[in-house]
């Protein structure tokens, strides 16, 4: 029989093209269960070491062979492979273990941490809340959720996790208070985080996660030197961990210490590409603009050898396309618009592709005493997925607001709203003293419509930038939105003109409250755009919005430290000194650029 693919040692029939298979009778499963711990036992005095490649794992093998859902077997068995590879292996048996022991909390956790450590949070979240079903009092349960939710920027609901696997352990773990402080550090509670921090480092001098969670914190709080500290302790700490080097040398960039940031990059050898992204963009910074583009192309190419995910084209295509056919207005004329909910704060939505100024906005405009900093909120995107089981539906989104055509589907927008408004609080995106928060998710505008149908009154803030200068700042980032189009400069620029022509798809066929706002106006003249901005919400004009360096509110955003600093117009127009490298992206975009009032 042909062993198995995934390459666990077994053979097919007994690994991943295993059909149900009972567990062997008592007398049996006793025997094997004695197999195993007779090898467990040969292993650790082997060494000391279960995982050691000197130990024969033969039995572990035929224990398997003749029961695949031998508990024991399997775990060891994981362990090697997770230890020794191949990694599709030690997935495979985990995957197998779980599905055979459901109710097993060491299964569930650990393969909420692989699905978490492979960027899976959808994957990691739902085993992470089984975990938690199954031992609610347990910290280990606890602390893993938390971890799930700070990976998403869910610093409050992590924060809560973390406090209740601190009182249920009884202690003052320092690993968990490290991880408490990076949720107060995303609440922009820094002060508190700090004080969490070095409590941590007292009771764990030199741990790289608290020292570096740490450094993040002082960066934020724009203490520089402090952070630079801590960030060359970090590295001392684990001086194979690249991640610290590269926030390390943004820090020295940021602080006018650019040679010094290249000579830290240098050191680095990077397969993901990330050091190579980051020497590009401050050799941008310092006009060495062949070389920059190289970096941002060869760390393109890394990334994706190393594993990265491209653009997703057919499914982006098919996808646009169902949306413009459903939001057309011989359709949108049967459908209702759902009221505002009495008495919440209503959303302001800012949307634009990543890098067009949709974070500079939301600082000014969280700047002003009636409006609070929802930061990139999850939920629009979150309602498309969930429109089918919220309304009924057998149809997936958007085909699914048929529903709403139906005698009993009359609310369904209600149903929609209010499940939005939950998610809102849930992620404290508001307070109930401001009566405006702020939702500026990155292509936001993708779903336009479903905004336009369950918040009609909500204004929407459109930014839009020379196409270029986004593609060009898209592509000199590692950003995953828009279906992970910035792996390439041509997918990049196919993804603007798509969502641009269905922009225009959502503005032509039903009534929008709608503002579109050009980065350059508001770098041009702040004030003059906030005050458009405010007539258009609705507001006073307040001069605070104007001084949005002041507001110590942390954008946990790939622009975090850009809006810390003055208006600055470096960034106008940049696309110009790199006209040549850009010649693909100029050939999809010139019809958008012109459609958007700017030129080449």
């Amino acid at each position: 029989m042909r062993p198995c693919g995934c390459g666990s040692g077994l053979r097919a029939v007994r690994c991943c093209d295993l059909a149900p298979v009972a567990l062997p009778a008592a007398g049996h499963a006793a025997i094997l269960d004695s197999i195993v711990e007779q090898w467990r036992g040969k292993a650790l005095a082997n060494g000391g070491e279960l995982n050691g490649a000197a130990t024969d794992e033969t039995p572990l093998l035929s224990v398997l062979d003749l029961a695949p859902d031998h508990a024991g077997a399997l775990k060891l068995l994981y362990a090697r492979r997770a230890t020794l590879g191949p990694v599709s292996a030690a997935d495979a048996l985990l995957s197998r273990f779980v599905s055979h022991h459901p109710n097993d909390i060491w299964g569930r956790c650990e393969l909420a941490l692989r699905f978490l450590q492979r960027g899976d949070l959808g994957g990691a979240e739902a085993q992470a809340r089984s975990a938690i079903r199954l031992a609610p009092l347990s910290p280990q349960t606890q602390s893993i959720v938390g971890l799930v939710l700070l990976e998403q920027s869910r610093g409050h609901a992590a924060e809560f996790h973390f406090r209740r696997a601190l009182e249920l352990s009884a202690s003052r773990d320092p690993l968990l208070l490290g991880r408490l402080a990076t949720a107060l550090r995303q609440e922009s509670r820094l002060d508190e985080s700090r004080a969490v921090y070095e409590e941590a480092d007292a009771a764990s001098p030199g741990n790289f996660e608290i020292v570096f969670g740490w450094a993040r914190t002082e960066e934020a709080a724009q203490n520089f030197d402090r952070a630079a500290e801590l960030f060359e302790a970090a590295a001392a700490a684990a001086p194979e961990n690249m991640a610290v080097r590269v926030s390390l040398a943004e820090l020295l960039a940021r602080i006018g210490k650019r040679e010094e940031a290249l000579e830290v990059l240098a050191k680095i050898e990077d397969p993901s590409g990330s050091a190579l992204m980051t020497r590009g963009r401050i050799l941008d910074r310092m006009g060495r603009h062949d070389e920059a583009f190289a970096a941002w192309r060869q760390g393109k190419a890394q990334y994706v050898a190393a594993g990265g995910q491209t653009y997703r084209e057919a499914e982006v295509a098919a996808y646009l396309s169902r949306l413009r056919n459903f939001y057309a207005a011989h359709r949108l004329r049967n459908l209702p618009r759902a009221a505002a909910a009495a008495g919440e704060p209503q959303p302001i939505f800012i949307v634009g592709f990543p890098r067009s100024g949709t974070t500079l906005v939301e600082q000014m405009l969280c700047a002003h005493p009636l409006i609070a900093g929802g930061d990139e909120l999850p939920m629009i995107h979150n309602l498309a997925q969930a429109a089918p089981h919220l309304l009924n539906s057998p149809l997936s989104y958007p085909e699914a607001l048929a529903e709403l055509w139906m005698g009993d589907g009359q609310e369904g927008l209600e149903v929609l709203r209010d499940q939005y408004l939950r998610g809102a609080r849930h992620l404290r995106a508001y307070d109930s003293s401001r009566p405006w928060f702020t939702d500026k998710m990155p292509l936001n505008e993708t779903h336009l419509g479903l905004i336009g149908l369950v918040f009609p009154a909500s204004p929407i803030i459109q930014l839009v930038r020379h196409p270029l200068d986004v593609v060009l700042s898209v592509f000199s980032n590692q950003l995953t939105h828009g279906y992970h189009c910035a792996a390439k400069l041509e997918t990049a620029a196919l993804h603007f003109a798509r969502i641009s022509e269905l922009v225009m798809s959502y503005r032509s066929e039903m009534a929008l409250r709608h503002l579109m706002l050009r980065y350059e106006d508001v770098v041009d003249d702040p004030e003059a755009a906030m005050r458009r901005v405010a007539d258009f919400i609705g507001i006073d004009f307040d001069e605070r919005c104007l001084r949005f360096t002041e507001n110590r509110r942390y954008a946990r955003t790939a622009s975090h430290a850009q809006v810390t600093e003055p208006l600055y117009k470096r960034s106008r127009f940049r696309w110009q000194r790199y006209r040549e490298q850009l010649a693909p992206a100029i050939k999809i975009l010139e019809p958008t650029i012109r459609r958007l009032g700017y030129s080449v």
